[in-house]
């Protein structure tokens, strides 16, 4: 018999977050992953900020067969949470894309999002700029 392949609860266990965390996101459960993230101290914040992102993709782009405009919130709030210290030419796509979206919004659409999202993303690139070194004043 070959070799069990061990269960997410077990890659935990032994700290290989990253083995358990790409299969629960391979599997569509993020609600899962995050579950777990938040019961492990240790586990590298960049580790997360690459899931979130992955995540962040996904929604932003099930919003273009919607219009949803909770997509936007959603993939703002999980890239604001789990902020990257490290941004690279794919996470400065993602934020522009992010940005494009709600820039574009109508007034009607941003005072249907609470009139929010343009302070908070605002909030989320000057968090990243300052944990990667950009002056922000």
């Amino acid at each position: 018999l070959p070799p069990k392949e061990p269960t997410v609860e077990e890659l935990l266990a032994s700290g290989q977050y990253k083995d358990a965390f790409d299969i629960l996101s391979s599997k569509n459960e993020w609600d899962a992953l995050w579950e777990a993230a938040s019961c492990h101290d240790d586990i590298d914040p960049d580790l997360l900020s690459q899931y979130a992102a992955a995540r962040a993709r996904h929604i932003l782009e099930d919003s273009d067969n919607d219009k949803g405009q909770s997509s936007i919130d959603a993939a703002l709030e999980l890239l604001t949470h789990y902020c990257p210290n490290h941004l690279d030419e794919d996470l400065f796509d993602l934020f522009a894309d992010l940005a494009r979206r709600i820039l574009h919004q109508s007034k009607q659409e941003e005072r249907g999002e609470g009139g929010t999202l343009v302070p908070r993303l605002k909030t989320l690139l000057f968090k990243a700029a300052s944990r990667n070194g950009t002056d922000t004043s």
